[in-house]
């Protein structure tokens, strides 16, 4: 019988995390639909988020106003989150409402045979389904996948992590075995073969392109708007170099200020990195305080004129979309540290790396406000796919949020399951990069655990549990600044394990995933709270981990054919 955790989550994984008594109106028009994705922007760097910590900055200096007027617009909330804070994770699992266990792109690059970093050609993105069932589709910016954009009548994407100027674009007409050489390129482009440049700053060149689609387009449409922006290494248009000025001392108070406004620091910036990326790599060498903190502030002037750059290709967009039957959806892949722990980049199951903006405006049908239910990357193929009449009896690992969004009494989930791989596939200790790790976000507490530090040379001689888990009470510690782990009771630490246990067998865990799994077999089928799991894990043989099996061609097509089939008969239309 499965523990009680486990069938509360199946029981409200199976209700689709809503109770409401109203019914849903029915739609007599299928919605144009417009997504805007940022790559890196953080929940701290919102100027209509109250809470964030750089809003005040964000607002004197005036860099979001066409973000901050969507806001207002639309609904949002404070809490949503990435399941996976890497791009090509997070954006094939915004694209087909799975975890990466299941739609294959675990990875930032392909790490084995067999593993592509893309989405499998069984599984169904949402912008097919809805260019099957008439939508004209069209997808412009940075896709980073090394799959083919499928679903899309036209596409112009940038070659993996792209350029910030004169950027080269792949489009639709690349067939498919030019577009598999493309890929072999990675970021090191030798050539412009398979590709056109565009001249101009990347996000005016995107958000052009996005905006004459929207005028252009037969109805009804969807128009995918992938922004560059605000990723490192923080390239903005010189007319940005203004918005900011130089970082200034104010020795007076001891702070840092951009046009004299006060940069607030975070109450972490000076902890030592030990799972994350740090910040002193902007300076090349380990930092004193007073040059940290300079260090910082500077990273924050960048941001914020590449944030600038973001922000009025949203706004050229926007200018277009004036009726009340379009649905635009804002959000990020990821969040991003800005200091935070000491840290840059995202990746570990921090808030600052997996919280994203999310901003949906619907006026035909729903109410602006702002709320605090659980938002999900895996969500927003199914809640898309239910303001098109489309979703049908689909079984996805996130749900609508449609009932959410349109009654202010319904409610969701209130746990996050998160899954991250270590690019590398070999654990690592010591940055530049945390090692792979799993964990659950309840409203109060966070429990992680570093599954891929298992094979590091002090877990191997201890096998301590402090060192592969990691405990935080949000409640006390919002900023996350302590871990908890050791000094909480073992009462509280046994039912967070036995929820995060139940969460893996929820969504598939490690089933998916084939030989040498960072969590080896035999130890998943152990109590997560006994010394019998840790054991386990310390006397493994630690192998590389190949995350998907390569198949025989015959073997692959008959899989892809039965998937699909399968697909097609389970939601007819």
């Amino acid at each position: 019988m499965l523990p009680r955790a486990a069938l509360l989550l199946c029981t409200t994984h199976a209700s689709s995390w809503f109770t409401t008594k109203k019914q849903q109106p029915k739609q007599r028009t299928k919605p144009n639909i417009l997504v805007l994705l940022a790559d890196d922007h953080s929940a701290e760097a919102l100027g209509y988020r109250g809470k964030a910590r750089l809003s005040p900055l964000i607002k004197q200096l005036n860099v979001t106003p066409h973000l901050d007027r969507l806001s207002k617009e639309g609904i949002t909330t404070d809490n949503a989150y990435t399941i996976n804070a890497l791009c090509t994770p997070s954006r094939a699992s915004l694209l087909t409402g799975f975890y990466p266990n299941k739609h294959g792109a675990t990875h930032l690059k392909p790490v084995s045979k067999g593993n592509a970093s893309g989405v499998h050609d069984y599984i169904e993105t949402y912008p097919e389904v809805l260019q099957r069932h008439g939508y004209a589709t069209a997808l412009y910016g940075k896709y980073h996948l090394m799959s083919r954009p499928r679903g899309f009548d036209t596409y112009e994407v940038l070659l993996h992590q792209g350029s910030y100027e004169d950027p080269l674009l792949l489009n639709h007409t690349l067939s498919a075995k030019r577009w598999k050489a493309r890929m072999k390129l990675w970021t090191r482009k030798r050539s412009d073969n398979g590709g056109a440049r565009a001249a101009g700053h990347t996000s005016d060149v995107i958000s052009a392109k996005a905006a004459e689609a929207v005028a252009s387009l037969a109805k009804p449409w969807l128009i995918e708007a992938h922004f560059k922006e605000p990723h490192e290494p923080f390239h903005y248009p010189p007319r940005y170099e203004a918005l900011t000025g130089a970082p200034v001392f104010d020795a007076s108070r001891g702070v840092w200020t951009l046009r004299g406004f006060d940069v607030a620091e975070p109450p972490t910036l000076m902890q030592r990195p030990t799972r994350c990326r740090g910040i002193d790599v902007f300076a090349n060498r380990s930092l004193a305080n007073a040059t940290r903190r300079r260090t910082y502030a500077q990273l924050v002037a960048d941001y914020l004129r590449t944030l600038k750059a973001l922000d009025d290709g949203v706004g050229r967009v926007l200018r277009r979309v004036d009726d009340e039957k379009t649905l635009v959806l804002y959000t990020s892949d990821h969040g991003y540290f800005l200091g935070e722990h000491g840290c840059y980049d995202k990746r570990l199951m921090l808030d600052e790396a997996i919280r994203v903006p999310w901003i949906i405006r619907y006026p035909a049908v729903l109410k602006p406000r702002h709320t605090n239910f659980l938002a999900r990357s895996v969500d927003v193929a199914p809640t898309l796919l239910d303001f098109a009449g489309l979703l049908g009896k689909r079984s996805l690992d996130g749900v609508s949020l449609r009932a959410a969004l349109a009654d202010k009494k319904a409610t969701t989930g209130t746990t996050l399951y998160y899954r991250y791989y270590d690019e590398a596939m070999k654990a690592r200790a010591t940055p530049p990069a945390p090692p792979s790790h799993v964990g659950i976000r309840t409203t109060r507490w966070k429990l992680i655990l570093f599954d891929g530090l298992r094979c590091s040379p002090g877990f191997r001689r201890s096998g301590a549990a402090a060192q592969i888990f990691a405990l935080y009470d949000l409640e006390r510690d919002p900023r996350e600044a302590t871990d908890v782990y050791a000094s909480t009771s073992t009462k509280v630490v046994s039912k967070l394990k036995r929820e995060l246990r139940a969460a893996m067998a929820l969504y598939g865990g490690e089933s998916h995933v084939k030989a040498g799994a960072h969590l080896p077999p035999d130890c998943l089928t152990l109590d997560f709270g006994t010394p019998d799991f840790v054991d386990c894990l310390r006397t493994t043989p630690c192998e590389t981990p190949v995350m998907i099996a390569a198949d025989s061609a015959k073997a692959r097509r008959e899989r892809i054919a039965a998937a699909r089939q399968k697909s097609l008969a389970r939601v007819k239309n």
